[in-house]
């Protein structure tokens, strides 16, 4: 008897657990984000497995390798000014100045071959040299070879020997203070700031040979570290220095344990989470009042997400900037309302009367994502910065010194500005030390056909766009991120119930017709 009713609700359960599953489980929510490595020893192993030598006919198919994915870059002579490069920041490297800033040798030597076949293979952070990992290992080893020819000092020079990695010392709370009170005594802030997001003093003036700022780099991003994230990668990089800009080698200045402690600091505030890491946002719900400050307390103990930027390509002006390459999200609600916070680094937070910092996000009313022009339905919600000048370290309303509006993207992507009676966002403008932080907050639903409605268990897309006022970012040159998802609580599933009665039903019914056969047979 029992198994007569232990089959049909096995049946419903299977409806129920796997057939209807919420819709955020349908979501791939962790992708693989932009990760950083240090990979040394594995080019090493590949130079020893495959037999290295700078022959005619190796030189002569890198050539063609180079000009077919290098050229456009770095330039057919190698000089760094390939068509592209006008519109690259920073800038493609410059082989006849042996401007090769990732290298593994000590300051003034040339970078060993197992680094140019490192730098090949796995590109870049925080630049447009992209991994060249798709291009076979003896088309990579060519291309190193090509590559050589282009400076004449490979051919006259010995082999550079690897700079000496001791034994690293262990992570404590001691090293790593002793490496924040390395990191102001040796003026590290000057160029990298004081809390380490690329915005010291000397950052903001220093400029290259094109009139472009030299942007030290942000080390509260450490997915963006050029020669790898690992205490191991940074102890290189403060040993070595980064040819062509002004971080130079502080291997004469600093012992190698007060390098250690250097880098245990470093990478103590490089960050945990990466861009792109989740594709879904769960807005925390709380009791009482939305913050409306973005220095509120209550941010802090809402976690975030980040979502990469990229430049964009796809209609004219298109631009790749790597300038602004991220932005943290928050959102909190409560039973009448949503808030938002964004933050991202700005090393100036400088405007002028031609370009102007922005954000803007875009709220996808469709149920797709890939439908005609003619079919897009978008609550756009937009944030500009109207002062000229700098920003002081005050929270700044919004309508005082920013712009805020809310507007809609249809009809083959004609901009509708909505009228001044549904203009419903409210918020403030901060920006301190390299950094904006916006808050935005808005009933939970509206009136309005034309507002995107934060109901409980709906799973809303949205994009974000921002402009970069310091770079000269107007109208199409800006960043953009990728489809994201927002959903505001747990949903309600009906169906879910509905589809377990079905599967009981028809797991029963599978069970009458087996008992049916059987007992025909029988008798």
């Amino acid at each position: 008897m029992a198994i007569f009713i232990t089959f049909p609700l096995i049946v419903a359960w299977l409806f129920y657990s796997v057939t209807l599953r919420a819709p955020e489980s349908r979501i791939e929510l962790k992708v693989k984000g932009p990760e950083v490595k240090e990979d040394f020893g594995k080019t090493a192993s590949l130079l020893k497995e495959i037999p290295f030598e700078a022959n005619e006919k190796y030189i002569e198919e890198g050539k063609v390798l180079y000009r077919i994915h290098c050229r456009s870059c770095h330039g057919l002579e190698g000089r760094g000014n390939g068509p592209d490069a006008e519109k690259l920041d920073p800038k493609p490297s410059d082989f006849t100045k042996a401007e090769f800033r990732i290298r593994s040798t000590p300051w003034g030597e040339l970078p060993s071959d197992e680094d140019l076949l490192r730098v090949i293979t796995l590109g870049v952070p925080g630049t447009a040299m992209d991994p060249w990992g798709s291009l076979s290992e003896i088309e990579r080893l060519q291309l190193v070879s090509y590559t050589k020819t282009l400076n004449p000092r490979f051919s006259v020079e010995s082999p550079p020997k690897s700079v000496h990695i001791p034994e690293n010392l262990p992570v404590t709370p001691e090293s790593i203070a002793h490496g924040e009170d390395l990191f102001n005594s040796m003026k590290c802030f000057l160029c990298h700031g004081e809390e380490g997001r690329g915005d010291g003093p000397i950052t903001k003036t220093l400029k290259y040979e094109w009139d472009f700022l030299f942007r030290a780099r942000n080390l509260a991003k450490g997915w963006t570290y050029k020669a790898g994230n690992l205490r191991k990668d940074i102890y290189r990089s403060i040993s070595t220095g980064f040819y062509g800009t002004p971080m130079g080698s502080y291997a004469e200045y600093l012992t190698e344990e007060e390098r250690w402690h250097l880098a245990s600091y470093v990478n103590s505030i490089s960050g945990d989470e990466k861009p792109g890491a989740r594709i879904l946002i769960k807005p925390k719900l709380i009791t009482g009042n939305l913050p409306e400050s973005p220095e509120d307390p209550v941010f802090k103990e809402t976690g975030s997400i980040i979502i990469p930027l990229g430049g964009q390509i796809i209609s004219r002006p298109e631009k790749e900037t790597r300038m602004l390459d991220s932005i943290m999200m928050k959102s909190i609600y409560n039973d009448r309302e949503i808030v938002f916070l964004f933050e991202w680094d700005d090393i100036t937070g400088e405007q002028s009367k031609s370009f102007k910092d922005a954000l803007t996000i875009q709220f996808l009313l469709n149920k797709n994502i890939g439908m005609k022009d003619s079919d897009h339905n978008i609550n756009m919600w937009y944030w500009k910065a109207l002062l000229e000048g700098s920003f002081s370290n005050t929270v700044d309303a919004l309508n005082e010194k920013s712009l805020l509006r809310e507007f809609n993207i249809r009809d083959e992507n004609v901009l509708i500005q909505q009228s001044e009676d549904n203009q419903d966002l409210k918020g403030k403008s901060a920006w301190r030390n390299g950094k904006w932080k916006i808050v935005l907050k808005r009933s939970l639903t509206t009136d309005e056909e034309d507002d995107v409605q934060f109901k409980k268990g709906n799973l809303i897309r949205f994009a974000l766009s921002a402009w970069d006022g310091t770079n000269g970012k107007y109208n199409a040159e800006k960043a953009i991120s990728t489809w994201y998802y927002l959903m505001v609580g747990k949903p309600y599933h009906y169906r879910k119930y509905l589809y377990s009665f079905l599967g009981l039903i028809i797991g029963a019914s599978i069970e009458m017709l087996i008992i049916g056969r059987v007992r025909k047979k029988t008798f």
